[in-house]
């Protein structure tokens, strides 16, 4: 069953699950720009959404996560 743990009109792409399942990083656009914009973190229930970075964020690789 697919369940919506966003609530962003625009996209929010690109997930990548933590090792140990607990958290999703995902890339999220919120202008309708086009582009994709920055790296956030949350727990993979939906809650705890933070921000990773500052920075505008492109490509299609949806990154990997390291020790």
């Amino acid at each position: 069953e697919q369940i919506n743990l966003t609530n962003n009109p625009a996209h929010d792409v690109l997930p990548a699950w933590s090792p140990d399942g607990k958290k999703i990083a995902f890339l999220s656009e919120f202008t309708f720009t086009g582009e994709v914009g920055k790296i956030y973190i949350m727990n993979a229930d939906g809650s705890e959404r933070t921000k990773l970075t500052d920075f505008i964020v492109k490509g299609d690789d949806p990154g990997y996560w390291k020790p």
